[in-house]
């Protein structure tokens, strides 16, 4: 099969298009992501010292990081088109509806159980280094699987270890990284 020069310059411009869409799509999750890591680590570390303070509790604090980045993903992700049936499709749509079920169900866990604030942001960070995690298998990135694992067991580990400075060590172990992967990640882009 011989393809003209014409031929070949459209599917080289159809693949630099596929690979700019996957770009931007990436793009808009480390900017979120780098949203969240922000937010955590501001609002936990001052948690550490002000745990009284309404609007730096642990629901408020993660979720104010989710809003932000779901707003900022919306956003980016409207330039983003594949094409229809594509895996990179399935996974873009299917993402949002996972996330969504996974806050609801962490909602409904946040009301049925009397948590302190320290289990509160435990359930808040182990949901949200799932989705994480599953973001990571979904889109083959394996720094995404490794921060939200580490950050998981970090955060697991302060809880247990040295729960006087909880707040203090996940604003460093759970926001500092999500910082750190999303500005190393976004560079290399």
């Amino acid at each position: 099969m011989n393809l003209s020069h014409d031929e070949a310059q459209a599917a080289l411009n159809d693949i630099r298009q596929a690979t700019a869409q996957t770009h931007n799509l990436l793009k808009a999750w480390l900017i979120s992501v780098l949203a969240i890591g922000i937010v955590w680590t501001l609002a936990f570390a001052i948690a550490q010292w002000q745990p009284l303070t309404p609007i730096w509790s642990a629901g408020e604090t993660i979720l104010v990081g989710v809003v932000c980045s779901s707003i900022f993903w919306q956003w980016r992700a409207s330039a983003v088109r594949f094409t229809p049936g594509s895996y990179r499709a399935l996974v873009y749509n299917r993402l949002p509806i996972f996330y969504a079920l996974l806050y609801a169900f962490f909602l409904l866990w946040q009301f049925m159980f009397d948590l302190t604030t320290m289990q509160l942001a435990m359930l808040w960070i182990s949901v949200v280094m799932l989705a994480t995690i599953t973001t990571g298998l979904l889109l083959r990135q394996n720094l995404f699987i490794a921060c939200g694992l580490g950050i998981t067991v970090m955060s697991a580990l302060g809880y247990w270890l040295v729960p006087a400075y909880f707040f203090v060590w996940i604003a460093v172990f759970a926001g500092l990284p999500l910082i750190g992967v999303s500005l190393y990640l976004l560079r290399r882009q």
